[in-house]
């Protein structure tokens, strides 16, 4: 199955001639695939930034309005414990320390 290109999942830019699809698990891990789990629709500068360890992707996670990709800003808290996040060892998602027992996940509402 294959991710057809929507706008940006982090900043909604909605030119699809510059949609890039990226891996959340890193190509280089040997759990990766091409699965639509596990790849989200980003504009080049978003791209950038999640690489850049500036974004933190979480995950692809299912809702009742359907596809909803979980990250936070690597500054921000995230928005819900580690102990549910889908990729838990994954070399390009930080580390949280501190008390998260009141995140809640509010970019998929």
């Amino acid at each position: 199955m294959v991710l057809t290109k929507v706008p940006c999942e982090i900043c909604s830019l909605a030119d699809l001639r510059i949609i890039h699809r990226h891996h959340i698990i890193p190509r280089v891990d040997s759990r990766c695939h091409n699965g639509i789990n596990n790849l989200a629709c980003l504009c080049p500068n978003c791209h950038s930034l999640v690489h850049a360890g500036e974004i933190v992707i979480l995950g692809v996670y299912l809702s009742t309005s359907g596809r909803c990709l979980v990250w936070f800003k690597k500054d921000e808290d995230p928005p819900f414990q580690q102990q549910f996040w889908i990729v838990k060892e994954n070399p390009l998602v930080v580390t949280i320390t501190g008390d998260s027992d009141d995140l809640v996940d509010e970019n998929c509402q």
